[in-house]
């Protein structure tokens, strides 16, 4: 005679499905560490520019798609400085939203920001206007909040001296032109 399935292992079993299930969900909301693209021409920007924790500069890339010569494709970027020291506190992103392909606005005062989980960060956020999705510099872009199903598209840089160049951008981006 078969042995009947207990209370508990039956709800440690819907527990273990449920828990695999949302950790693949909230797992596809990170930011991707794939390939990178190059730009058309790097963008440089100076350094002096964004010299103060949490100053930011926009500005605008060029993409050429491989393969594609002849539709070259435009973004917006934003620099940030997260810190005051170092040129690991410098970050780049899109400001393209991944959801709609709105522009994301950076909100300086993030207690204008509500979040469905109630707890806002005390730091600058990036914020799409169109549908709410909610980004955070801090963890390289990672979506917050709303229904952009990841984080932002990140561009490489490098510091020399008084420049910062801007080389690449995730090849992902590109799914926001198909």
């Amino acid at each position: 005679m078969a042995r009947p399935i207990r209370r508990r292992t039956m709800l440690w079993s819907c527990l273990s499905l449920f828990g695999a299930a949302c950790s693949s969900v909230w797992g596809a909301s990170k930011v991707s560490n794939g390939p990178y693209l190059d730009l058309k021409n790097a963008v440089t920007l100076p350094l002096s520019s964004i010299a103060e924790r949490w100053h930011s500069l926009v500005f605008e890339a060029w993409l050429t798609p491989v393969g594609d010569t002849a539709t070259d494709k435009l973004l917006k970027g934003i620099l940030l400085r997260t810190n005051r020291d170092d040129s690991s506190g410098l970050k780049a992103f899109c400001l393209m939203c991944p959801h709609e392909v709105c522009e994301v606005q950076y909100q300086k005062d993030s207690s204008m920001v509500r979040l469905e989980s109630g707890t806002v960060p005390d730091h600058p956020l990036l914020v799409c206007p169109c549908h709410f999705s909610v980004f955070d510099p801090l963890q390289d872009g990672d979506v917050l909040n709303g229904p952009a199903h990841r984080g932002l598209y990140r561009f490489r840089l490098a510091t020399s001296g008084t420049k910062i160049q801007i080389t690449q951008v995730e090849e992902q981006v590109l799914t926001l032109f198909t």
